[in-house]
Protein backbone atom coordinates (compact mmCIF):
# COMPACT_ATOMS: atom_id res chain seq x y z
CA UNK A 1 0.00 0.00 0.00
CA UNK A 2 1.63 3.58 -0.76
CA UNK A 3 2.47 6.37 1.67
CA UNK A 4 -0.86 8.01 0.37
CA UNK A 5 -3.06 5.07 0.35
CA UNK A 6 -2.41 4.51 4.41
CA UNK A 7 -2.63 8.03 5.45
CA UNK A 8 -5.13 8.20 3.68
CA UNK A 9 -6.75 5.23 5.86
CA UNK A 10 -6.10 7.20 8.77
CA UNK A 11 -7.88 10.42 7.69
CA UNK A 12 -11.06 8.27 6.83
CA UNK A 13 -10.34 6.76 10.73
CA UNK A 14 -10.46 10.05 12.53
CA UNK A 15 -12.60 11.68 10.25
CA UNK A 16 -15.09 8.86 10.75
CA UNK A 17 -14.24 8.87 15.11
CA UNK A 18 -14.66 12.71 15.09
CA UNK A 19 -18.38 12.72 13.77
CA UNK A 20 -19.30 9.75 15.67
CA UNK A 21 -18.21 11.41 18.83
CA UNK A 22 -19.86 14.57 17.74
CA UNK A 23 -23.19 13.65 16.84
CA UNK A 24 -23.22 10.71 19.32
CA UNK A 25 -22.95 13.38 22.15
CA UNK A 26 -25.61 15.86 20.33
CA UNK A 27 -28.21 12.93 19.85
CA UNK A 28 -28.35 12.16 23.88
CA UNK A 29 -29.42 15.68 24.70
CA UNK A 30 -33.10 14.38 24.55
CA UNK A 31 -32.54 11.89 27.73
CA UNK A 32 -31.43 15.08 29.73
CA UNK A 33 -34.70 16.94 28.82
CA UNK A 34 -36.89 16.17 32.28
CA UNK A 35 -33.84 15.88 34.41
CA UNK A 36 -31.82 18.95 34.17
CA UNK A 37 -34.96 21.49 34.83
CA UNK A 38 -36.82 18.94 37.08
CA UNK A 39 -37.21 20.44 41.08
CA UNK A 40 -36.20 17.50 42.55
CA UNK A 41 -33.27 16.21 40.43
CA UNK A 42 -32.43 19.45 38.69
CA UNK A 43 -32.32 22.92 38.74
CA UNK A 44 -36.22 23.57 38.66
CA UNK A 45 -36.55 25.47 35.53
CA UNK A 46 -39.53 25.58 33.51
CA UNK A 47 -40.46 23.46 30.87
CA UNK A 48 -40.03 25.87 28.04
CA UNK A 49 -36.31 26.06 29.04
CA UNK A 50 -34.64 22.98 27.87
CA UNK A 51 -36.78 22.70 24.31
CA UNK A 52 -35.62 26.42 23.70
CA UNK A 53 -32.23 25.77 24.59
CA UNK A 54 -31.62 23.14 21.99
CA UNK A 55 -33.79 24.97 19.61
CA UNK A 56 -30.77 27.66 19.87
CA UNK A 57 -28.80 24.63 19.57
CA UNK A 58 -30.04 24.13 16.26
CA UNK A 59 -30.98 27.60 15.14
CA UNK A 60 -26.62 28.11 16.03
CA UNK A 61 -25.51 25.20 14.28
CA UNK A 62 -27.43 25.73 10.99
CA UNK A 63 -25.89 29.44 11.13
CA UNK A 64 -22.37 28.41 11.95
CA UNK A 65 -22.21 25.84 9.75
CA UNK A 66 -21.68 27.89 6.39
CA UNK A 67 -19.13 30.10 8.36
CA UNK A 68 -17.37 26.67 9.34
CA UNK A 69 -17.51 25.10 5.73
CA UNK A 70 -16.17 28.40 4.68
CA UNK A 71 -12.99 28.21 7.32
CA UNK A 72 -12.74 24.99 6.23
CA UNK A 73 -12.69 25.34 2.17
CA UNK A 74 -9.99 28.16 3.32
CA UNK A 75 -7.81 26.47 5.84
CA UNK A 76 -7.99 23.01 6.09
CA UNK A 77 -11.15 20.85 8.06
CA UNK A 78 -8.37 20.13 11.08
CA UNK A 79 -8.55 23.50 12.71
CA UNK A 80 -12.17 23.92 12.53
CA UNK A 81 -12.98 20.76 14.19
CA UNK A 82 -9.81 21.30 16.58
CA UNK A 83 -11.26 24.61 17.87
CA UNK A 84 -15.02 23.11 17.83
CA UNK A 85 -13.96 19.90 20.05
CA UNK A 86 -12.37 22.78 22.69
CA UNK A 87 -16.32 24.57 22.71
CA UNK A 88 -18.22 21.35 22.59
CA UNK A 89 -16.64 19.76 25.56
CA UNK A 90 -16.53 23.60 27.19
CA UNK A 91 -20.74 23.60 26.68
CA UNK A 92 -21.27 20.27 28.16
CA UNK A 93 -19.22 21.27 31.61
CA UNK A 94 -21.14 24.52 31.56
CA UNK A 95 -24.93 23.02 31.38
CA UNK A 96 -23.97 21.17 34.63
CA UNK A 97 -23.53 24.32 36.92
CA UNK A 98 -27.02 25.82 37.60
CA UNK A 99 -26.86 29.41 36.45
CA UNK A 100 -30.44 30.13 34.94
CA UNK A 101 -32.23 29.71 32.08
CA UNK A 102 -30.12 32.08 30.00
CA UNK A 103 -26.75 29.79 31.40
CA UNK A 104 -28.34 26.77 29.83
CA UNK A 105 -28.70 28.73 26.36
CA UNK A 106 -26.05 30.05 26.61
CA UNK A 107 -24.39 26.05 27.13
CA UNK A 108 -26.46 24.16 25.25
CA UNK A 109 -27.96 26.39 23.23
CA UNK A 110 -25.37 29.16 21.84
CA UNK A 111 -22.04 26.78 22.33
CA UNK A 112 -22.92 24.09 22.03
CA UNK A 113 -24.52 24.96 18.62
CA UNK A 114 -21.07 26.35 17.33
CA UNK A 115 -19.35 23.25 18.63
CA UNK A 116 -21.50 20.95 16.55
CA UNK A 117 -20.74 23.25 13.58
CA UNK A 118 -17.59 23.17 13.96
CA UNK A 119 -17.12 19.15 14.20
CA UNK A 120 -20.26 17.81 12.09
CA UNK A 121 -19.79 15.31 9.37
CA UNK A 122 -20.81 18.03 7.13
CA UNK A 123 -16.91 19.17 7.40
CA UNK A 124 -15.84 15.51 7.18
CA UNK A 125 -17.73 14.39 3.97
CA UNK A 126 -16.13 17.67 2.40
CA UNK A 127 -12.43 16.37 3.70
CA UNK A 128 -13.46 12.89 2.03
CA UNK A 129 -14.93 14.22 -0.91
CA UNK A 130 -11.64 15.99 -2.14
CA UNK A 131 -9.96 12.74 -1.35
CA UNK A 132 -11.51 10.21 -3.35
CA UNK A 133 -12.58 10.05 -6.83
CA UNK A 134 -15.84 11.54 -8.40
CA UNK A 135 -17.24 8.14 -9.19
CA UNK A 136 -16.57 7.38 -5.18
CA UNK A 137 -17.69 10.31 -3.43
CA UNK A 138 -21.12 9.43 -2.69
CA UNK A 139 -19.95 6.11 -1.26
CA UNK A 140 -17.52 8.54 1.51
CA UNK A 141 -20.08 10.70 2.43
CA UNK A 142 -22.31 8.06 2.88
CA UNK A 143 -19.25 6.51 4.90
CA UNK A 144 -18.80 9.59 6.82
CA UNK A 145 -22.62 10.06 7.65
CA UNK A 146 -22.94 6.29 9.03
CA UNK A 147 -20.33 6.94 11.50
CA UNK A 148 -22.37 9.75 13.13
CA UNK A 149 -25.16 7.20 13.03
CA UNK A 150 -23.20 4.81 15.05
CA UNK A 151 -22.09 7.58 17.25
CA UNK A 152 -25.83 7.89 18.10
CA UNK A 153 -26.21 4.03 18.63
CA UNK A 154 -23.06 3.86 21.03
CA UNK A 155 -23.12 6.91 23.08
CA UNK A 156 -26.82 7.52 23.80
CA UNK A 157 -27.26 4.02 25.40
CA UNK A 158 -23.67 4.76 27.09
CA UNK A 159 -25.41 8.43 28.22
CA UNK A 160 -28.34 6.36 29.98
CA UNK A 161 -25.80 4.12 31.67
CA UNK A 162 -23.69 6.57 32.92
CA UNK A 163 -26.77 9.01 34.31
CA UNK A 164 -28.66 5.71 35.82
CA UNK A 165 -25.05 5.25 37.51
CA UNK A 166 -23.42 8.72 38.23
CA UNK A 167 -26.60 10.84 37.97
CA UNK A 168 -27.16 13.37 34.98
CA UNK A 169 -24.22 15.78 36.20
CA UNK A 170 -21.47 13.48 36.21
CA UNK A 171 -22.77 11.94 32.61
CA UNK A 172 -22.37 15.15 31.21
CA UNK A 173 -18.87 16.00 32.75
CA UNK A 174 -18.09 12.07 31.27
CA UNK A 175 -19.40 13.14 27.86
CA UNK A 176 -17.29 16.16 27.74
CA UNK A 177 -14.02 14.40 28.75
CA UNK A 178 -14.89 11.75 26.19
CA UNK A 179 -15.59 14.34 23.80
CA UNK A 180 -12.21 16.08 23.95
CA UNK A 181 -10.73 12.81 21.98
CA UNK A 182 -11.49 15.10 18.91
CA UNK A 183 -8.66 17.03 19.56
CA UNK A 184 -6.14 14.57 18.94
CA UNK A 185 -8.10 13.16 16.06
CA UNK A 186 -8.50 16.58 14.41
CA UNK A 187 -4.44 16.30 14.35
CA UNK A 188 -4.44 13.27 11.58
CA UNK A 189 -6.23 15.20 9.26
CA UNK A 190 -3.46 17.90 9.53
CA UNK A 191 0.03 16.27 7.97
CA UNK A 192 0.63 13.99 5.19
CA UNK A 193 -3.70 13.56 4.88
CA UNK A 194 -3.87 14.98 1.51
CA UNK A 195 -6.76 17.21 1.95
CA UNK A 196 -4.73 20.37 1.78
CA UNK A 197 -3.06 19.34 -2.22
CA UNK A 198 -6.76 18.14 -2.69
CA UNK A 199 -8.12 21.51 -1.67
CA UNK A 200 -5.33 23.43 -3.76
CA UNK A 201 -6.19 21.31 -6.89
CA UNK A 202 -9.44 22.20 -6.53
CA UNK A 203 -8.56 25.93 -6.18
CA UNK A 204 -6.78 25.67 -9.10
CA UNK A 205 -9.28 24.25 -11.39
CA UNK A 206 -11.63 27.18 -10.94
CA UNK A 207 -10.93 30.56 -10.12
CA UNK A 208 -14.36 31.53 -9.22
CA UNK A 209 -14.39 33.72 -5.92
CA UNK A 210 -16.72 32.55 -3.36
CA UNK A 211 -19.06 35.36 -4.45
CA UNK A 212 -19.52 33.97 -7.87
CA UNK A 213 -20.03 31.02 -6.23
CA UNK A 214 -22.59 31.88 -3.90
CA UNK A 215 -24.71 34.16 -6.47
CA UNK A 216 -24.24 31.09 -9.00
CA UNK A 217 -25.83 28.79 -6.08
CA UNK A 218 -28.56 31.53 -5.22
CA UNK A 219 -29.83 31.92 -8.86
CA UNK A 220 -30.12 28.11 -9.03
CA UNK A 221 -33.50 26.61 -9.09
CA UNK A 222 -31.92 22.89 -8.19
CA UNK A 223 -29.90 24.22 -5.18
CA UNK A 224 -33.39 26.58 -4.20
CA UNK A 225 -35.06 23.26 -4.56
CA UNK A 226 -32.83 21.37 -1.96
CA UNK A 227 -32.88 23.91 0.28
CA UNK A 228 -36.20 23.83 1.13
CA UNK A 229 -36.55 20.21 0.94
CA UNK A 230 -33.75 20.17 3.52
CA UNK A 231 -36.27 22.14 5.65
CA UNK A 232 -38.94 19.18 6.22
CA UNK A 233 -35.67 16.97 7.15
CA UNK A 234 -34.69 18.77 10.32
CA UNK A 235 -38.10 19.78 10.91
CA UNK A 236 -38.91 16.41 11.43
CA UNK A 237 -35.28 14.97 13.07
CA UNK A 238 -34.82 17.23 15.74
CA UNK A 239 -38.57 16.80 17.03
CA UNK A 240 -38.10 12.97 17.30
CA UNK A 241 -34.47 13.73 18.53
CA UNK A 242 -36.46 15.58 21.67
CA UNK A 243 -39.71 14.18 21.97
CA UNK A 244 -39.82 10.83 21.14
CA UNK A 245 -38.31 9.56 24.55
CA UNK A 246 -41.13 11.58 25.84
CA UNK A 247 -43.63 10.03 23.54
CA UNK A 248 -42.41 6.91 24.97
CA UNK A 249 -42.45 7.21 28.56
CA UNK A 250 -46.02 8.72 28.55
CA UNK A 251 -46.94 5.48 26.43
CA UNK A 252 -46.25 3.99 29.40
CA UNK A 253 -42.55 2.01 28.33
CA UNK A 254 -39.65 2.34 30.65
CA UNK A 255 -36.76 4.92 30.15
CA UNK A 256 -34.60 2.32 29.01
CA UNK A 257 -37.07 1.76 25.77
CA UNK A 258 -37.33 5.03 25.11
CA UNK A 259 -33.21 5.59 25.49
CA UNK A 260 -32.97 2.09 23.13
CA UNK A 261 -35.61 3.62 20.27
CA UNK A 262 -33.04 6.45 19.85
CA UNK A 263 -29.71 3.86 19.81
CA UNK A 264 -31.83 1.78 17.66
CA UNK A 265 -32.31 4.95 15.01
CA UNK A 266 -28.50 5.54 15.11
CA UNK A 267 -27.76 1.55 14.71
CA UNK A 268 -30.22 1.45 11.71
CA UNK A 269 -29.22 4.65 10.45
CA UNK A 270 -25.48 3.27 9.79
CA UNK A 271 -26.94 1.15 7.21
CA UNK A 272 -29.05 3.59 5.41
CA UNK A 273 -26.69 5.94 5.33
CA UNK A 274 -24.55 3.54 4.18
CA UNK A 275 -27.04 2.78 1.49
CA UNK A 276 -27.58 6.26 0.52
CA UNK A 277 -24.23 6.70 -0.77
CA UNK A 278 -24.02 3.63 -2.95
CA UNK A 279 -27.76 4.14 -3.98
CA UNK A 280 -26.76 7.51 -4.98
CA UNK A 281 -23.57 6.12 -6.69
CA UNK A 282 -25.82 4.59 -9.47
CA UNK A 283 -29.06 5.92 -9.60
CA UNK A 284 -31.27 9.31 -9.58
CA UNK A 285 -30.32 11.15 -5.92
CA UNK A 286 -33.85 13.82 -6.19
CA UNK A 287 -35.40 10.58 -6.60
CA UNK A 288 -34.17 8.64 -3.97
CA UNK A 289 -34.45 11.60 -1.59
CA UNK A 290 -38.07 11.98 -2.50
CA UNK A 291 -38.35 8.36 -1.81
CA UNK A 292 -36.62 9.02 1.76
CA UNK A 293 -39.25 11.68 2.50
CA UNK A 294 -42.22 9.35 2.04
CA UNK A 295 -40.93 6.56 3.66
CA UNK A 296 -40.77 8.75 6.81
CA UNK A 297 -44.30 9.68 6.51
CA UNK A 298 -44.99 6.01 6.95
CA UNK A 299 -42.55 5.41 9.83
CA UNK A 300 -44.61 8.38 11.98
CA UNK A 301 -47.98 6.99 10.64
CA UNK A 302 -46.68 3.81 12.12
CA UNK A 303 -45.65 5.30 15.64
CA UNK A 304 -48.77 6.87 15.69
CA UNK A 305 -51.36 3.83 15.20
CA UNK A 306 -49.39 0.95 15.93
CA UNK A 307 -49.92 -0.65 19.30
CA UNK A 308 -47.82 1.66 22.12
CA UNK A 309 -45.84 -1.65 23.01
CA UNK A 310 -41.82 -1.52 23.32
CA UNK A 311 -41.26 -4.33 20.24
CA UNK A 312 -43.22 -1.29 17.90
CA UNK A 313 -41.34 1.33 19.31
CA UNK A 314 -38.30 -0.40 18.17
CA UNK A 315 -39.62 -1.08 14.85
CA UNK A 316 -40.47 2.64 14.02
CA UNK A 317 -36.60 3.13 15.65
CA UNK A 318 -35.23 0.55 12.96
CA UNK A 319 -37.74 1.88 10.11
CA UNK A 320 -36.91 5.62 10.60
CA UNK A 321 -33.09 4.49 11.13
CA UNK A 322 -33.43 3.58 7.27
CA UNK A 323 -34.17 6.86 6.67
CA UNK A 324 -32.50 9.34 9.60
CA UNK A 325 -29.57 10.57 7.65
CA UNK A 326 -30.31 8.97 4.76
CA UNK A 327 -30.78 12.55 3.13
CA UNK A 328 -27.36 13.84 3.92
CA UNK A 329 -24.93 11.91 1.41
CA UNK A 330 -27.77 12.54 -1.31
CA UNK A 331 -28.08 16.33 -0.67
CA UNK A 332 -24.42 16.78 -0.19
CA UNK A 333 -23.74 14.70 -3.73
CA UNK A 334 -26.28 16.67 -5.61
CA UNK A 335 -24.32 20.13 -4.77
CA UNK A 336 -20.70 17.97 -5.50
CA UNK A 337 -22.20 17.14 -8.63
CA UNK A 338 -23.33 20.38 -9.35
CA UNK A 339 -21.53 22.91 -8.26
CA UNK A 340 -18.08 21.42 -8.01
CA UNK A 341 -15.55 20.62 -5.36
CA UNK A 342 -13.96 24.04 -4.28
CA UNK A 343 -17.11 25.66 -2.43
CA UNK A 344 -18.69 22.42 -1.74
CA UNK A 345 -18.53 22.49 2.49
CA UNK A 346 -19.83 26.11 2.16
CA UNK A 347 -22.52 25.51 -0.12
CA UNK A 348 -23.74 22.72 1.56
CA UNK A 349 -23.60 24.98 4.68
CA UNK A 350 -25.92 26.98 3.67
CA UNK A 351 -28.06 24.16 2.71
CA UNK A 352 -27.95 22.90 6.15
CA UNK A 353 -28.94 26.09 7.55
CA UNK A 354 -32.22 25.54 5.76
CA UNK A 355 -31.92 22.33 7.86
CA UNK A 356 -31.60 24.00 11.29
CA UNK A 357 -34.36 26.76 10.77
CA UNK A 358 -36.76 23.87 10.34
CA UNK A 359 -35.16 22.28 13.76
CA UNK A 360 -36.15 25.23 14.56
CA UNK A 361 -39.11 26.01 13.85
CA UNK A 362 -40.22 22.80 15.00
CA UNK A 363 -38.97 22.54 18.52
CA UNK A 364 -40.68 26.32 18.70
CA UNK A 365 -44.01 24.89 17.68
CA UNK A 366 -44.02 21.99 20.08
CA UNK A 367 -42.70 23.86 23.32
CA UNK A 368 -45.35 26.23 22.79
CA UNK A 369 -48.03 23.55 21.87
CA UNK A 370 -46.62 21.86 25.24
CA UNK A 371 -46.82 25.38 27.35
CA UNK A 372 -50.03 26.15 26.26
CA UNK A 373 -51.20 22.67 27.55
CA UNK A 374 -52.21 21.21 24.38
CA UNK A 375 -51.59 17.49 22.81
CA UNK A 376 -48.36 17.05 21.49
CA UNK A 377 -49.84 14.70 18.86
CA UNK A 378 -50.54 17.52 16.73
CA UNK A 379 -46.84 18.22 15.84
CA UNK A 380 -46.47 14.62 14.67
CA UNK A 381 -49.08 15.35 12.19
CA UNK A 382 -47.24 18.51 11.37
CA UNK A 383 -44.20 16.55 10.35
CA UNK A 384 -46.28 14.33 8.10
CA UNK A 385 -47.30 17.39 5.93
CA UNK A 386 -44.15 19.26 6.07
CA UNK A 387 -42.31 16.12 4.95
CA UNK A 388 -45.48 15.42 2.20
CA UNK A 389 -44.31 18.78 0.53
CA UNK A 390 -40.52 17.83 0.43
CA UNK A 391 -41.60 14.55 -1.24
CA UNK A 392 -42.90 17.29 -4.09
CA UNK A 393 -39.74 19.37 -3.74
CA UNK A 394 -37.16 17.19 -5.02
CA UNK A 395 -38.20 16.12 -8.21
CA UNK A 396 -38.03 19.17 -10.68
CA UNK A 397 -34.59 19.54 -9.48
CA UNK A 398 -31.44 19.63 -12.24
CA UNK A 399 -29.16 17.34 -11.00
CA UNK A 400 -26.94 17.71 -13.90
CA UNK A 401 -23.17 19.40 -13.97
CA UNK A 402 -23.49 23.36 -14.46
CA UNK A 403 -21.58 23.85 -18.36
CA UNK A 404 -18.45 25.31 -16.93
CA UNK A 405 -18.00 21.97 -14.91
CA UNK A 406 -18.64 19.82 -18.02
CA UNK A 407 -16.72 22.27 -20.86
CA UNK A 408 -13.70 20.41 -21.60
CA UNK A 409 -10.55 22.89 -21.69
CA UNK A 410 -9.12 24.09 -25.05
Amino acid sequence: MSRFNKSLGLVLVAGCLIAMLSFGARSSMGLFKTLVTDTDTGFGLAPLVFPMAIAIQNLLWGVMQPVAGAFADRFGSWRVLFVGGIIYAASLFLMTIDGGPWLLHLSAGFLMGTAIAGTSFGLVMAAFARLVAPEHRSWAMGIATAAGSMGQFLVVPAAQTMIAEFGWVVALQILALIVLSILPLSLVLRGGSGEADARQAANAASDQSFMQALGEALTHRGFVLLTIGFFACGFLLSFVTVYLPQHVVESGLSASTASFSIAMIGLFNVVGAYAAGLIGARFSKKLALSAIYFGRILGVLWLLYAPPTGLNILIFGAFMGLLWLSTVPLTNGIIGQVFGMKYMATLYGLVFLSHQLGSFVSLMMASWIEQAGGSIETMWWVCIWVNAAAVVVHLPIDQRPLARLSAKPA
